[in-house]
């Protein structure tokens, strides 16, 4: 397939609505997702065996 011609005049217009400013300048906090390790297994030491 060939690529379309860049073109710098729009062919339409857009609504202020849709390309206007929106949530009166507040910060977005923005952070990767994550997950805590909470237990720990121990596998030698002075514990009570389960068998």
């Amino acid at each position: 397939t060939t690529p379309l011609p860049y073109v710098t005049t729009p062919s339409t217009v857009m609504g202020p609505q849709a390309v206007g400013i929106s949530g009166g300048n507040q910060p977005v906090p923005i952070q990767n997702p994550y997950t805590c390790v909470n237990f720990i297994i121990a596998t030698e030491g002075v514990f009570p065996s389960r068998g």
